[in-house]
């Protein structure tokens, strides 16, 4: 028993070994990679009352949870570049535009947008019905944009689907066309890392980063998304602001509002 405990003990080590000599690449992995790293090196690195576990699990670093300052950034567009964007797709490919400006105002996936029907939509409140892959579902609520774009849609029954591609079918890939007009705005001019490079995932990015700006609670970011942990939020959070920095700059404007009265006085 002992002889088949140090096999396991070793091969499981050597594992963890390989895993954390590639920690150096962590911008190559996903949140959910680096969550398993922690995982396997905390299930290891438990029991140290075992002379030969203690001995060889201890000379490996044990992974620390992502933080603010360790897990991946990613790309979002400025209020600008997304407003060419739509101009752009707007004039060229509305079908494109619809699903995009979803994306962008909502923060849905192509998947969400795909299960979406007349019956989802509750134009009184501003409110839809969002139903992911999984079987979830969660509100969202509508811009002015979106309201307008979804009602001049014209649609009747409430089983009929919001958006369906040539034939009735699912849009399953967002068209080249989409990418052509990234491409002729210059968005991804100069830039080689793929993850710097805008795609359709990066309008609900940007969804999620303008809240962050905005100084939105992580959590209320999480419940507009759909994520499933707040794990998956973090990668927002050096986004907001800092409320004791925000503070500091809001009393600085009354500050100046004061003096301005005072010297028109």
């Amino acid at each position: 028993m002992d002889t088949f405990k140090r096999i396991l003990i070793d091969t499981k080590n050597a594992q963890l070994k390989r895993f954390t000599g590639e920690k150096n690449q962590a911008d190559q992995f996903s949140t959910r990679a680096k969550h398993f790293l922690i995982f396997v090196s905390q299930v290891f690195c438990k029991d140290k009352s075992e002379e030969v576990h203690s001995s060889r699990v201890n000379e490996e670093k044990v992974l620390q949870p992502p933080t603010v300052n360790n897990i991946e950034k990613h790309r979002y567009l400025s209020y600008a570049e997304a407003d060419l964007l739509l101009q752009k797709l707007s004039g060229m490919y509305p079908y494109i535009h619809s699903l995009s400006l979803l994306a962008l105002h909502c923060g849905l996936k192509l998947g969400e947008i795909n299960n979406l029907t007349t019956g989802d939509l509750d134009f009184q409140n501003d409110i839809m019905l969002v139903r992911d892959q999984q079987g979830g579902s969660r509100q969202v609520y509508m811009t002015e944009e979106v309201r307008k774009m979804l009602l001049a849609r014209k649609l009747t029954r409430p089983e009929a689907s919001v958006f369906r591609g040539i034939r009735g079918r699912e849009v399953k890939y967002i068209p080249k066309s989409f990418y052509r007009i990234v491409k002729k705005l210059g968005l991804n001019y100069g830039l080689q890392d793929k993850r710097d490079k805008v795609v359709f995932k990066t309008l609900r990015r940007t969804f999620g980063s303008w809240l962050a700006l905005q100084g939105t609670p992580l959590d209320v970011i999480k419940d507009l998304m759909g994520h499933e942990s707040i794990e998956e939020t973090m990668c927002y959070a050096h986004l907001v602001s800092d409320p004791k920095k925000q503070a500091i700059k809001n009393l600085e404007c009354h500050l100046r509002l004061v003096q301005r009265k005072n010297k028109d006085t």
